[in-house]
């Protein structure tokens, strides 16, 4: 058994769904209380938004939805990414925004490693007091893998961005989820399973009726 909970709010001048809102997230907060005094698994939203187009607001709203599941202790996620306009419609540019921002979340549910490389004491007996740790062994060995490295957000230098077109987050997502289509590699998937499958899910759909909607 798993307690499912799909959290919005409405705009209430309009009727309209609203996304990532503090009322609907501190909502989400008290659903996680309450699966855990239950002793229940819990699902939730992903990364919501009502925006119509993967800028500021999407992101935001989307954001802070996330968190707040994670933050409510959420063992399934569904909407992880993709979602726009209120779940009327998806977008590719948000879709690898979105897994970009889930990749940087996993990091961060890793939490904290202490032991003697990530408290680097050796560091600072070489760099010595008033000195960077830019030159030093540690950081020579660490400096590939010690920070999640994105790969749509920029964090070069204004001049860097400039020569290279000014492009936003946009811009570099559309190149990205098209990299990502033109490298894409199909799984091997033994045929007859292939056809099994397919076939299964054919015959439940010619037993149902059609509906007005």
């Amino acid at each position: 058994m798993i307690y499912g909970n799909w959290l919005a709010t409405m705009d209430l001048r309009t009727g309209a769904p609203t996304f990532g809102t503090p009322e609907a997230n501190l909502a989400t907060y008290a659903v996680g209380q309450l699966a855990r005094r239950l002793g229940v698994p819990l699902r939730l939203g992903g990364q919501y938004t009502a925006s119509k187009i993967a800028d500021g607001q999407a992101m935001q709203e989307s954001a802070d939805v996330m968190n707040s599941a994670i933050l409510s202790g959420a063992n399934l996620l569904l909407q992880a990414a993709g979602w726009l306009e209120s779940g009327m419609t998806a977008g590719y540019e948000k879709f690898v925004m979105d897994l970009d921002h889930c990749g940087q979340i996993a990091r961060m549910m890793e939490g904290l490693t202490l032991d003697e490389n990530q408290l680097g004491t050796e560091a600072f007996r070489q760099a010595g007091a008033g000195e960077n740790f830019l030159a030093v062994g540690h950081t020579q060995r660490n400096f590939e893998t010690a920070n999640y490295i994105s790969p749509l957000v920029d964090t070069g230098p204004f001049e860097h961005w400039a020569e290279k077109g000014r492009e936003d987050i946009q811009v570099r997502a559309n190149r990205h989820w098209k990299e990502m289509l033109a490298g894409f590699e199909a799984p091997a998937f033994d045929p007859g399973v292939d056809e099994a499958l397919t076939d299964f899910v054919a015959r439940p759909k010619w037993k149902m009726p059609d509906e007005w909607y």
